[in-house]
């Protein structure tokens, strides 16, 4: 299902999980070739700031659609934005062509645009953007802060990534360009077992549905952190 973009080029296939049942049994397939861990690599994430719902937000925020650090390709377009950007009906767009991911089907898609509209109206913004579709692994971080990069065989630079829980990732804020938060809903691929199809849904018992918690994480159904352009003023 995935594209496997930046994740290290040894990475076959991936994993779920997270664990629970819903339609009925859990997609289990399976993740070799995970990248070694580089010298001076840390496991924990980039130490920002949490979210909260309630939290007053100040700020610019981020541009989601610039590439940071990525000069040849310095922008990036939203994909299939839907929604009318309202707090009840808050606009969801992609930052990728879902259509070029090997075996995500129409389902899968409405999965994931109806899982980042209800954590968009929870939290309180307009606007939601699918960074990367559901998948198993997360980057490791420097001891600053950064993201570990490690170099492939074929030359080209990645990030490191370790095993995690089923996760999509996702900006949010007022607007398409404006991101005040970004970080990971938990999710449980699931099979339906009259269509055989694999489905997506929301955690909704971290106790019970997650398994691995990387250090700087929580077992929670998601959790975000503050973008570096924004910041609490305070909260109600």
């Amino acid at each position: 299902m995935s594209s496997q973009r930046g994740w290290c080029p040894d990475q076959i296939g991936r994993k779920s999980n997270t664990r629970g049942n819903g339609w009925g049994t859990q997609s289990t397939q399976t993740s070799r070739g995970l990248c070694p861990p580089a010298l001076g690599s840390s496991r924990s994430r980039s130490p920002s700031t949490p979210f909260a719902p309630g939290m007053k937000l100040a700020g610019p925020g981020t541009n989601p659609l610039r590439r940071p650090g990525n000069r040849r390709h310095a922008k990036r377009d939203v994909h299939f934005l839907e929604g009318s950007g309202t707090l009840d009906d808050p606009s969801v767009g992609w930052l990728f062509d879902w259509r070029t991911l090997q075996g995500f089907t129409n389902a899968m898609r409405q999965d994931h645009v109806d899982i980042a509209r209800k954590s968009a109206q929870a939290n309180g913004f307009r606007c939601i953007l699918i960074r990367k579709e559901a998948h198993g692994v997360q980057c490791t971080y420097t001891a600053i802060g950064t993201r570990t990069i490690i170099t492939g065989l074929n030359g080209r630079s990645y990030c490191e990534v370790i095993p995690a829980d089923d996760h999509m990732t996702v900006f949010m804020g007022p607007d398409h360009r404006t991101a005040m938060v970004s970080g990971h809903i938990y999710v449980l691929q699931l099979t339906d077992p009259a269509t055989g199809e694999t489905r997506l849904r929301q955690v909704d018992d971290p106790e019970t549905q997650r398994g691995i918690v990387n250090p700087g994480y929580s077992r929670a159904a998601e959790e975000f952190w503050l973008t570096s352009g924004s910041w609490c003023a305070s909260k109600n």
